[in-house]
């Protein structure tokens, strides 16, 4: 939902530069534009209601968010990468049904 804490566009983008640099060695040029009509400057999302009527609290902070989010396209491009690489060998695969 939140993490409760104030955030910026800045703040998310300077810790992804920094993700992808420690992790892959790539580096990103951040490039500022001009403000656009309407754009949100700041964000803090008050999570008080979900915690009292959900009995919800944040478990991922934005320090590790991000690092969680690129780590799971991660594995989901290596997943993508076998069953592909084992459709072309003619390799039957049989996927788990999901329980809804």
């Amino acid at each position: 939902i939140a993490t409760n804490t104030e955030t910026t566009i800045n703040d998310l983008a300077l810790k992804i530069k920094n993700i992808f640099a420690q992790k892959f060695n790539k580096q990103i040029h951040i490039t500022f534009g001009e403000k656009m009509k309407g754009e949100v400057l700041r964000n803090y999302s008050d999570i008080s209601k979900a915690k009292k009527k959900l009995k919800w609290s944040s478990e991922i902070n934005l320090e590790e968010g991000p690092d969680l989010a690129i780590n799971r396209t991660k594995k989901h491009d290596e997943v993508r990468k076998v069953i592909k690489r084992l459709k072309k060998t003619g390799t039957s695969i049989s996927y788990p049904q999901r329980s809804v």
